[in-house]
C-alpha cells in the first residue's frame, strides 16, 4: 500500500504497480481493443494489479513543473484500476475545473471502464471552453468500441452562438491513420430550426485527406448538401449545394446589418489544408438589408485565400 498525505493530493494505492512503466501499459490495454492497431500492443507486461483513490489539493505548482500548462482545481477526486495480466482497466474522475492550454472545462465528470475487449466511457460537462469566446454548454459524450467499432453519441444544450445538437455516430478504425465514419440521422440546432441528415453520411478520415459521401441536411425548406475531397492535391474539391437557406442563419455570426434573403446556388471548394479558394456560381433571392429590399441577386463569386482576392460578377 502507497499512502501519500500531502498540500498538493492525498493519494492512496493498493498493490503493484510500477509508475515508469504505467504509460505503455495503459497504452497497451487501450489499444488492444482494436485489432486494427495490434502493432501497437505489447502483451508482455510486467504484472500490475491495483486500485488508487486521488483527491487533489493545491496540486498547480507540482503540475507547473511536470506538464505546465495544464491546470487542475483543488477538490478534484479520481478512482479506478488496473490489470496488466487480464488487461482491466477503470476510471471515475470528478473535477471542478480542468483547463490545458486553450481548452477548459467545468464541472467534469468522466467514467472510463475496459473489461475484455469492450471499453466504454462517458464525459459530462456542464461547460466546455476553447479559447476566450467559444464554448458549449451541457455537453455529454457516451460511447463503446469493441473490435475496431465506435459507437458514440454527443449532445449538448447550448454554446456561444446559440447552437445545440444531438449526433449519433458510428466508426471504424482501418489502421493507425485511417479511420470510416457513419454519422447516423442526428439532429443539429443554429439557433433557427433543427437541421436534420435524414440519411446516414458517410466519411473516410485519412492522414491527410478527407471525403465527404454525401452529408445532405435539411432544415424545413433549407437544404445543404456536402460532398467531395478535401486533401493536398489541389485538384481534389468539396462540393456544396445550396437551396432556400436563409441568410438570417448568419446572424450569430456576422455583425453588420440585418440580413434576409434565401440563397442557392452551387459550388466548389478547394485546397482547404493550406490556401483555399472557391468557385461558385449563387443567387440570393428576396434580399433585404436592414429592412430595406434590395432585390434578387445572382451572382458568381471566387475567393482565393492565398491570393487575398474575392471576385464578384453579378446582376441586381
Amino acid at each position: 500500500v502507497l499512502r501519500l498525505r500531502s498540500t498538493a493530493a492525498d493519494v492512496d494505492v493498493r498493490g503493484p504497480f510500477y509508475p515508469t512503466k504505467l504509460p505503455e501499459a495503459v497504452k497497451s490495454v487501450m489499444f488492444s481493443v482494436f485489432p486494427s492497431l495490434q502493432e501497437a500492443v505489447s502483451y508482455d507486461q510486467e504484472e500490475q494489479h491495483f486500485t488508487f483513490d486521488a483527491t487533489i489539493k493545491a496540486a498547480q505548482p507540482v503540475l507547473d513543473l511536470v506538464m505546465p500548462g495544464l491546470e487542475v482545481d483543488s477538490g478534484s477526486v479520481c478512482s479506478g484500476w488496473f490489470d496488466s495480466r487480464t488487461f482491466d482497466l477503470g476510471l471515475t474522475a470528478k473535477l471542478p475545473r480542468v483547463r490545458y492550454g486553450a481548452i477548459s472545462g467545468d464541472s467534469v465528470d468522466v467514467v472510463l471502464d475496459k473489461t475484455l475487449d469492450v471499453l466504454a466511457f462517458r464525459f459530462r460537462s456542464d461547460r466546455q471552453g476553447m479559447g476566450n469566446r467559444t464554448y458549449i454548454s451541457g455537453i455529454e459524450l457516451t460511447g463503446k468500441a469493441y473490435q475496431d467499432e465506435v459507437r458514440l453519441n454527443a449532445v449538448w444544450n447550448g454554446s456561444n452562438n446559440g447552437t445545440s445538437g444531438d449526433l449519433d455516430i458510428d466508426a471504424l478504425v482501418v489502421n493507425d491513420h485511417k479511420v470510416e465514419v457513419d454519422l447516423r440521422p442526428s439532429n443539429l440546432y443554429f439557433g433557427r430550426g433543427a437541421w436534420t441528415n435524414e440519411r446516414t453520411a458517410h466519411f473516410v478520415v485519412d492522414s491527410n485527406s478527407i471525403t465527404v459521401d454525401t452529408l445532405a441536411l435539411r432544415n424545413e425548406d433549407q437544404f445543404i448538401r456536402l460532398s467531395g475531397t478535401v486533401s493536398e492535391d489541389p485538384r481534389s474539391a468539396l462540393a456544396f449545394d445550396l437551396r432556400d437557406v436563409r441568410l438570417e442563419n448568419a446572424e450569430p455570426y456576422y455583425e453588420g446589418p440585418a440580413l434576409h434573403g434565401f440563397l442557392g446556388g452551387d459550388g466548389r471548394v478547394f485546397q482547404l489544408y493550406d490556401h483555399p479558394y472557391v468557385l461558385s456560381y449563387l443567387c440570393v433571392d428576396s434580399l433585404a438589408l436592414a429592412g430595406r429590399e434590395v432585390g434578387d441577386l445572382p451572382f458568381a463569386a471566387s475567393w482565393n485565400n492565398a491570393r487575398k482576392l474575392i471576385d464578384l460578377a453579378g446582376d441586381l
